[in-house]
């Protein structure tokens, strides 16, 4: 395998990014590739600012400006996609406004864009379906992965019945509540009995919410992440999959492991980031969906969190780190030989950290022959790929 030196895809001038991993900004074409575009990246956006969407012609060498969002953040965007029965033609991502938050399905050759309800957190591979979720509660919990809109906070009961995880589809907006959380609640002792959880944070209104979820490759299920704050306001996640009808929930990580990032392998597998090993190093873990077998890869050398994607021929993984000696890393693995390899990395000040932080993110091309990542350097914040082969 070959990697070329880094090389930077987005203008220079101003600010640019992805967001999430496991999502191609690539259409699937290679011709275009969408990212945002902003006039800052030194603290968390407010209210009234707005991020670009940029759309870069890759063969003509040209970019332009699509249309602007109130709802994002550095560490997801606006949750890009292109839209799975279009991908060459049009693009979903969320937005707000004072009426609320929702999603909008733009045509970038045409400018012809609908509104759908609800803001999305999944879109599927091969159907015009999403899941979603309700970022009022993520606002409340979850602010680094909320949007700054003018809507009211999620309120009521801190697991109620009627708010979950939606899935929506994405021609007509039509909705379905898939999964409650108080159904998740009441189906794992430790929340339901209140299992590492005081007192005096369920007196203070402890909530479970629902955040990162992804379908399987054959769009036929899909996992999603169940959390809440403990009595040292410290992060307990738990990962479950379950049927697109609500059908057969499986519980594949319990609460207390420490669980960070995801990942479909195939249609019964999924990779999750976890300390599974030692309480001291993450480790990056192949466990089987409703069995619960689990095979810790590169065990010796891989020790970090990161972000997990496989190529599309689940050949490789690409992976990162978190900031070490004011440095950030990007790797790939050959899945077969668990041989790692450092292919990129970038200084990465310390004011750069926390809500605003840049995380690498990578994200591989259609054709697995490119890779992509967000990072920072001479011009800011910007999106930089390599080739591969």
């Amino acid at each position: 395998m070959e990697f070329s030196e880094p090389y930077q895809i987005t203008p220079s001038d101003p600010h640019h990014f992805f967001g999430y991993y496991e999502t191609s900004p690539w259409s699937p074409n290679l011709r275009f590739f969408v990212c945002l575009e902003t006039d800052f990246h030194d603290h968390m956006p407010k209210i009234g600012e707005k991020a670009r969407i940029l759309l870069l012609d890759l063969r003509e060498e040209t970019h332009r400006i699509l249309t602007d969002t109130q709802a994002w953040n550095f560490q997801q965007g606006c949750l890009l996609h292109w839209m799975p029965s279009t991908p060459n033609d049009e693009i979903i991502f969320n937005d707000c406004d004072s009426t609320g938050i929702f999603s909008r399905v733009l045509n970038v050759h045409s400018g012809e864009e609908y509104k759908l309800p609800r803001a999305i957190n999944a879109i599927a591979h091969t159907k015009d379906l999403a899941l979603c979720v309700n970022f009022a509660r993520l606002r409340k919990n979850r602010p680094v992965i909320s949007y700054p809109c003018e809507y009211n906070y999620s309120s009521g009961d801190s697991h109620p019945s009627e708010d979950g995880v939606f899935l929506m589809d994405l021609k007509t907006g039509e909705t379905e509540l898939i999964v409650a959380l108080d159904d998740i609640w009441n189906r794992n002792e430790i929340t339901r009995e209140g299992k590492g959880i005081s007192a005096k944070t369920k007196f203070n209104g402890t909530d479970l919410w629902f955040d990162h979820m992804g379908f399987s490759p054959d769009d036929s299920r899909f996992f999603f992440f169940a959390r809440f704050t403990n009595w040292v306001n410290m992060l307990e996640t738990s990962m479950w999959t379950i049927n697109l009808n609500g059908s057969d929930p499986y519980l594949v990580v319990d609460f207390n492991k420490q669980l960070s990032h995801f990942g479909w392998y195939d249609n019964s597998t999924l990779i999750v980031t976890m300390k599974y090993l030692r309480e001291s190093n993450y480790s990056h873990v192949l466990i089987k969906d409703k069995n619960g077998e689990a095979r810790v890869i590169a065990p010796h050398t891989l020790v970090w969190d990161g972000h997990p994607v496989f190529s599309p021929d689940k050949h490789y993984m690409a992976t990162d780190t978190y900031i070490v000696k004011n440095k950030r890393y990007i790797y790939i693995m050959n899945m077969k030989t668990e041989e790692l390899h450092r292919i990129a990395e970038f200084e990465n000040p310390k004011q750069f950290d926390k809500e605003i932080r840049c995380d690498p993110h990578p994200r591989w091309s259609p054709s697995g022959t490119q890779l992509c990542y967000d990072g920072l350097g001479e011009n800011g914040r910007q999106v930089f790929g390599m080739n591969i082969k």
